[in-house]
């Protein structure tokens, strides 16, 4: 796979826009949308800054292997977990700003969230 392809498909796992990933990494959308069709290649600097966004090794952005689309699929479900992830906090954020619920209830939907965290962590040190 090359670097565009590999950009690409972590950006559209991540749920982002070519605009929103090129503001996160400092670039312009246009430039983005070269790097991802391999019309240019991104500077040394950039493709750290695209590695450390989506934390991958930059050997993996800008070196082909047999092992590319494994890869992928790791890095990419990792990155999928973390927008969802990102979604359900904006989406607490806003239930909690908004004041529809009561503190009580309030209290309830984080303990309750807590006890979801902690029951899955125990299963997966048990189940390893």
């Amino acid at each position: 796979m090359t670097l565009g392809e590999k950009l690409k498909a972590l950006r559209t796992s991540a749920g982002l826009t070519q605009k929103q990933l090129a503001e996160k990494v400092g670039v312009s959308d246009k430039s983005l949308g070269y790097y991802e069709t391999n019309e240019r290649t991104p500077r040394k600097s950039t493709i750290a800054s695209i590695s450390e966004y989506f934390n991958v090794p930059a050997e993996f952005l800008t070196q082909e292997s047999e092992d590319d689309f494994e890869k992928l699929a790791q890095y990419a479900d990792r990155e999928s977990g973390k927008a969802e992830a990102d979604r359900i906090i904006k989406d607490v954020q806003g239930l909690f700003a908004g004041g529809k619920l009561s503190e009580e209830d309030r209290d309830a939907v984080m303990l309750t969230l807590q006890n979801i965290y902690w029951e899955v962590k125990a299963k997966q040190n048990k189940d390893k």
